[in-house]
């Protein structure tokens, strides 16, 4: 109900405003009257929606822990999207240096502070990179991978054949 009140307040002043902006004289108070409803506009649509958004952010975020511990990776991973097109915490891109992996196919993989990678089953080392978009390039004797995190712990490693695997952080 008071949400209403708003949306009739603001529009009767928007044809109030609008009225006088296209009025047969023109002035100079109507691009400042049209700056001000705007401005009006922008604070009240922060105070109305600004607890809807804090809230879906928070269930965003929660869905997104859920999904990585059940398993669900790419579910976590689009959910991760989505909390990164809203400009939530998860754009931020965490170091990836200096970390070690379990790598859900078996073996260990490492990615090193100088870009070099190491798993357990390979006889050379790799190299790795963060990319724009926050995923991993890794570049081994097999291939290249990418790699997409849905957090700080968890992952999924895509070779460029489609095959997947998962990845936990190792303490």
């Amino acid at each position: 109900m008071e949400r209403n009140r708003y949306v009739t307040l603001i529009c009767g002043a928007a044809v109030a405003i609008t009225s006088s902006i296209f009025a047969d004289e023109p002035s100079a108070e109507g691009p400042r009257q049209l700056q001000s409803l705007v401005e009006s506009y922008e604070r009240e649509k922060a105070r109305v929606l600004g607890p809807l958004d804090r809230k879906f952010d928070a269930a965003l975020l929660e869905m997104q822990r859920q999904f990585t511990k059940a398993g669900r990776l790419e579910d976590a991973l689009t959910v991760n999207k989505m909390i990164e097109s809203r400009g939530g915490k998860s754009a931020s891109k965490p170091s990836w240096r200096d970390t070690r992996w379990k790598w859900g196919s078996g073996g260990v993989l490492e990615l090193k502070r100088n870009g070099d990678a190491t798993h357990t089953d390979w006889s050379k080392f790799g190299e790795w990179e963060v990319l724009d978009d926050g995923t991993l390039k890794l570049v081994s004797q097999h291939g290249e991978s990418t790699i997409a995190f849905s957090d700080e712990k968890s992952g999924i490693v895509t070779s460029a054949r489609g095959g997947q695997t998962t990845l936990t952080r190792i303490e």
